[in-house]
């Protein structure tokens, strides 16, 4: 069965082709944190970039 919560790997892969403008990870990286490590989620500003996903707020 699938969860309907868990997001397309596709989305994951659509949010990665844009740079983040709040953390600057560059286009096929995930967001990281201050401190360096990977984000537990994108920053807003990255998937608003993909229309489809823009009004989710999360991926």
């Amino acid at each position: 069965m699938t969860d309907p919560h868990d997001p397309a790997p596709a989305d994951a892969d659509d949010v990665e082709r844009h740079p983040c403008p709040r953390c600057a990870a560059a286009p096929g990286s995930p967001c990281r944190s201050r401190g360096g490590a990977v984000a537990g989620t994108y920053h807003t500003g990255r998937f608003t970039k993909v229309p489809r996903l823009a009004k989710l707020l999360r991926v």
